[in-house]
């Protein structure tokens, strides 16, 4: 298991995707796979620093990755900000915001398809996301 603390700066999501991927190159996995994770834990992080720590580096983020390797690989992000209020499943006209050019909603979305669970909950003061990918 790989584990690390951010401080909940934008300015550290090059260094979380950096790390999700040295973490990952360690494993053969294919590299769609890979970007598809990098990706939907760049919008998670993103959202957890934004919408439940208001940036405020003073504020951490520790991300954690567990890879059963052939099988699967979960990532865990928890903080302990404000409780996020996310659906469950976000339904999104893609066509309808790019034509009224809707700024923001779109993360939810591109994570649900990157990942094949996404799994949220409250425990402790802290608000934890689980990414899960299947390998097989």
């Amino acid at each position: 298991m790989s584990k690390k603390v951010f401080s909940c700066d934008l300015r550290n999501l090059s260094d979380i995707r950096a790390f999700v991927a040295e973490a990952l190159n360690q494993y053969a996995i294919r590299t769609e796979i890979r970007e598809q994770l990098i990706l939907a834990t760049d919008e998670a992080c993103a959202n957890t620093i934004i919408h439940s720590n208001h940036c405020c580096n003073e504020r951490f983020i520790e991300l954690s990755l567990n890879i059963i390797p052939e099988q699967k690989i979960a990532i865990q992000i928890t903080d302990a900000g404000k409780i996020p209020e996310l659906p469950n499943e976000v339904q999104i006209n893609i066509q309808e915001n790019i034509r009224c050019s809707k700024k923001g909603g779109m993360g939810l979305y591109l994570m649900q398809e990157m990942v094949d669970q996404i799994i949220r909950f409250h425990e402790s003061g802290k608000n934890i996301i689980i990414l899960e990918k299947r390998l097989n």
